[in-house]
């Protein structure tokens, strides 16, 4: 026989069960089923709803996690993480004030759980009756009207590294940590020079965080210094912040081991559960996405920014609506990610992992509210966003994707976001980026024999030509050293390789040769600020010297052929000719003398003459090479970088 079921609608209220009557004394006392118990009169029915109430309550209540508090101890650090609404304006459906709802729980629309929770705990679960909504939002805390309950102060939270661990590493190792990773910042002036240096330079690109919320005083101890600690990270890639980058009142680091000391505090900080406000978890892990130095074959900035898009989506920053998301500091933080993404895809060879059509803001009108720098760099990186659909893997058919729409030019992107008076700074960091895009939207079948005559072809030799121009004027104080700086030279770097080696003309070899060297000397400058720099400088160079090689013995070869076959019409001359006047034969003697042929040309890589092209225009100097130089390996890295579709990492 089927079992029937029955749905109680939860909009009223149910009937109720009906409780036992209770045993007379005699029955109990014989152990025997009463029959005498039904005048007894049972509890009132107010009582035994209550009752049944109170346990559902505490049986939900014991199935999620409990709040932890800790009490002031290192840096005076304060557990209770602040809501949302007080960092970014009252919103319905994210974080409150409420230690209670500290951590809530989201529970999707395709889990039935989330169905059953909004009916029968609507206290303790928001965001069902907006519009469009997917999910709801469950408290950590369910209904517990006794207060938040305190713990043990041994306790960490679930997203700590050290949740239920021993009590010996809870007393003495994480106070030690604490302590380390709130103390690893530069002292008050050095921290007031650099965080001036970040809203000078790094802000008005990259808006991540702003002054006034650096400066709120909402913020929990650990959190303002984790941002204080990402403002200093951001601001020493600049060398004017080199006689800044001091820790607790030491001489000044380097740019690479300051930055591995700040990073390494902040990633512990987060790691160790210290910071609870989601807020600032997608500020600092931005922060560290951008500039967070990886070493060679590391993938460290790929991983925060996967964990900055986990947060925003936690939060569902990407789900509200334009008329509910009034706050412009969120939508300013949402801009930021979505940028960052698009960028480590083409940085890192990564998925794109925010999708416009998950997306219910309308992000041309999310970036028509940005200031004009940061504007700009939203729509340059638009079109970023564009051009990886050139380098997304094939479909079956095989056909590759060509650029269906025209490539505009900067200076109409400028005059479109009212940016004619952005500082020449900014203005040029970000040219660097659309010229690296430009390089980028020309994706040829054959690397080594691409389509002259096209235009994406022509476009990129042009971006080229003028990231060549840039980069020979002292990058390091004309632009803001982000991590698409570096991004871009190697780009650059990639087509003067091509077209230095594979070129038929030699004028254009010559020309690529200058800006290959241009290029490699640029790079060496950010040796101590970036890997990538310091990895492609090295190769660069040694390419360089293996040209240089080759050119000396072959030049010195054709010398000695000249040599010979002047010699021997010399003497051809001298045995027709009995008596040769002296004049002709000084004129002789000094054509000799002029001539050295056991002197090879000197061709340092500072001292480069484009006019050595133009004796060998017939010899490959790259077939030429030295058997023991990986040639063809320095041919896949340098075409490597000109694809986005796969991982990067020079190893």
């Amino acid at each position: 026989m089927a079992a029937v079921f029955k749905f109680v609608n939860s909009d009223q209220p149910g009937s109720k069960r009906l409780q036992t009557s209770r045993a007379c004394e005699s029955c109990r006392r014989r152990k025997k089923r009463c029959i005498h118990g039904e005048n007894v009169p049972s509890p009132p029915a107010t009582f035994v709803q209550d009752d049944t109430a109170s346990a559902g309550r505490q049986r939900i209540a014991e199935s999620q996690p409990s709040v932890l508090e800790r009490p002031e101890g290192v840096g005076a650090m304060d557990r209770q993480a602040t809501s949302e609404a007080t960092h970014h304006g009252h919103h319905e459906g994210v974080e409150t004030n409420s230690p209670a709802a500290r951590n809530p729980r989201f529970i999707g629309d395709l889990n039935p759980e989330g169905i059953f929770l909004a009916a029968t705990s609507p206290d303790a679960t928001r965001g069902a009756s907006l519009d469009d909504s997917i999910g709801v939002w469950l408290n950590s805390s369910l209904n517990s009207h006794g207060g938040p309950q305190k713990t043990s102060h041994l306790s960490q939270p679930p997203s700590s590294l050290f949740y239920r661990s021993g009590s010996l590493i809870q007393k003495v190792l994480v106070p030690m940590l604490e302590q380390e990773c709130l103390s690893t910042i530069p002292p008050p002036d050095g921290l007031e020079a650099l965080a001036r240096i970040y809203f000078d330079k790094v802000y008005p690109i990259f808006p991540v965080v702003s002054e006034s919320t650096l400066q709120g005083a909402h913020l929990s101890t650990p959190a303002r210094i984790l941002l204080q600690q990402g403002v200093c990270l951001a601001a020493s890639k600049n060398h004017v912040a080199r006689q800044h980058l001091s820790i607790s009142d030491t001489i000044p680091l380097s740019c690479r081991v300051f930055g591995e000391k700040v990073s390494g505090a902040m990633r512990m900080t987060i790691e160790m559960g210290l910071v609870t406000d989601k807020i600032v978890l997608i500020q600092a892990l931005a922060l560290l996405s951008q500039f967070t130095d990886d070493p060679p074959g590391e993938d460290l900035s790929s991983q925060f920014c996967m964990r900055a898009v986990h947060q925003v989506q936690s939060l569902g920053l990407h789900i509200k609506g334009q008329e509910e998301h009034a706050d412009a500091a969120n939508t300013t933080l949402l801009c930021c990610i979505w940028a960052m993404d698009r960028m480590n895809a083409a940085f890192n060879g990564r998925p794109v992992s925010m999708h416009e059509r998950d997306l219910r803001k309308d992000l041309d009108l999310c970036f028509q509210q940005q200031d004009p720098p940061f504007r700009l760099f939203l729509e340059v990186t638009a079109l970023l966003d564009k051009i990886i659909e050139l380098y997304r893997p094939l479909s079956l058919s095989g056909d590759a994707p060509v650029l269906g729409w025209e490539f505009p030019a900067f200076e109409d992107i400028v005059l479109r976001c009212g940016g004619s008076h952005i500082g020449i700074t900014a203005l040029a960091s970000i040219e660097v980026l659309y010229h690296a895009i430009a390089i980028l939207s020309c994706r040829t079948k054959s690397w080594v024999d691409p389509e002259h005559s096209s235009t994406a072809f022509l476009r990129q030799s042009l971006s080229t030509s003028i990231l060549s121009s840039t980069f020979g004027r002292a990058p390091q104080d004309q632009l803001v050293l982000f991590p698409f700086i570096p991004y871009a030279m190697s780009l650059s770097m990639s087509i003067a390789y091509r077209e230095m080696r594979h070129s038929k003309l030699p004028i254009h070899r010559a020309r690529s040769r200058s800006q290959f060297q241009t290029i490699c000397d640029a790079l060496s400058g950010l040796q101590g600020i970036f890997w990538s720099a310091s990895t492609t400088a090295e190769m660069g160079k040694k390419l360089l010297k293996e040209m240089d090689r080759v050119f000396s013995t072959v030049s010195t070869s054709e010398n000695m052929r000249l040599h010979q076959h002047t010699s021997s019409n010399t003497n051809n001359a001298v045995a027709g000719i009995r008596h040769p006047t002296p004049r002709i034969a000084s004129q002789n003697g000094a054509a000799l003398t002029n001539s050295d042929i056991h002197q090879p040309p000197d061709l340092s890589i500072q001292d480069f003459d484009p006019s050595i092209f133009d004796s060998i225009t017939d010899i490959d100097l790259f077939g030429m090479f030295d058997p023991a130089f990986d040639l063809d390996g320095f041919d896949a890295c340098l075409e490597g970088n000109l694809n986005p579709g796969f991982p990067s990492g020079l190893q």
